[in-house]
């Protein structure tokens, strides 16, 4: 008889509980919830019932819960973490700004590339531009865009 098993999550070697038939995740509680991660994508996929029911259930809680009350909520109790996405997000503003100021200053064209003053709505100048200098793409037609209004 075998009295070991792999864990199907975290790959340590544990032993079976006799209780347990078929056993592949140990007794911690990561390899726990993993088993009913597992369970509960498989009914969903597989069983129309329980999406349904789970659909329901899911409507009814946020009819309940209000989005904007909910997240209100959540960013009271932690301050922490708003804190922690306020400098994320102000360091991702000013590494976007200085991509900008770079290949605004090298007159590199990005194709793919929107800046920010091309994002807003309104009314822009299009001024052509010298195509010989430092462009990377030759066949894309040089302009500056000017807002006018917006």
């Amino acid at each position: 008889m075998i009295f070991n098993f792999i864990c199907q999550h975290c790959g340590r070697r544990c032993r079976f509980n006799p209780r347990v038939k078929n056993q592949e995740y140990c007794s911690r509680k990561e390899c726990q919830q993993a088993r009913k991660n597992k369970w509960e994508k498989e009914q969903y996929h597989n069983n129309p019932s329980y999406r349904e029911k789970r659909l329901l259930s899911q409507e009814a809680w946020r009819k309940n819960y209000p989005h904007k009350e909910y997240q209100k909520e959540y960013r009271n109790r932690r301050p922490d973490y708003v804190a922690c996405c306020y400098a994320k997000q102000k360091e991702s503003y000013h590494e976007l700004r200085e991509a900008e100021r770079k290949a605004l200053v090298q007159n590199n064209v990005n194709t793919d590339a929107l800046f920010a003053q091309a994002r807003r709505g309104g009314l822009y100048k299009l001024i052509p531009m010298d195509a010989t200098k430092n462009n990377v793409n030759t066949d894309a037609f040089i302009v500056k865009m000017q807002i006018l209004s917006g």
